[in-house]
């Protein structure tokens, strides 16, 4: 005996309705691992790896976290020097005012002690562009001057600082070491070079 028609209608939605939730949960399965998978990459936060070398770094600090909350940490270095203030410092890559945008941030975190609780640890967050330093140039010396003297692989003038009027040398080694080595050597040209010193790069405004 056939369904009546009535009966066929019913039939129907109720192949729809499990067709529907079936596919639903398929999808926040699929959603779910895909999470997962860019949660694991690395350089994410819940990575604890870095995209350069994938190198171990520990949990990120709060408010680094507020601050930057789609960063990726693409070098770490914890503390270097044996005596107070410790220091560690990361190196992140961030999106800038526009879309393609991409912008290198080193963050030096400043602990009073080397305690390991982040609750009860004072910590001074410090900001600057990664890839660039500005330079004062003894007086009287050219910018083209400067530029004969670069290793062109390695560093290049990008622009002019407007309020001071110091050149802006961007380097390539973004890394704690290679930024220190960039700097130790644009102020080994003391013929023509004052001072050396990495631009800050502005807090970003925090949600309240």
């Amino acid at each position: 005996m056939g369904l009546s028609k009535s009966e066929r209608r019913v039939a129907i939605w109720v192949g729809v309705t499990i067709g529907v939730v079936a596919s639903s949960i398929l999808v926040r399965v699929a959603l779910q691992k895909k999470n997962e998978q860019m949660a694991n990459l690395p350089g994410n936060y819940d990575s604890r790896k870095t995209a350069v070398g994938g190198k171990p770094f520990p949990s990120v600090p709060p408010e680094l976290g507020e601050d930057f909350p789609n960063a990726v940490v693409v070098h770490y270095e914890g503390n270097v020097t044996e005596h107070p203030p410790f220091v560690k410092k990361w190196v992140l890559e961030s999106a800038g005012s526009f879309r393609s945008e991409r912008l290198f941030i080193l963050v030096e975190e400043e602990l009073a002690s080397e305690e390991r609780s982040t609750s009860k640890v004072e910590r001074v967050f410090r900001y600057f562009r990664a890839s660039e330093a500005q330079v004062t140039l003894k007086s009287g010396v050219k910018i083209d001057e400067l530029k004969d003297l670069l290793d062109e692989e390695s560093f290049q003038i990008i622009g002019i600082n407007s309020k001071t009027g110091n050149p802006i040398v961007q380097f390539r080694d973004i890394s704690p070491l290679g930024i220190r080595k960039a700097i130790a050597e644009l102020k080994a040209l003391t013929g023509v070079v004052v001072s050396v010193s990495l631009s800050r790069f502005p807090s970003p405004p925090r949600q309240i």
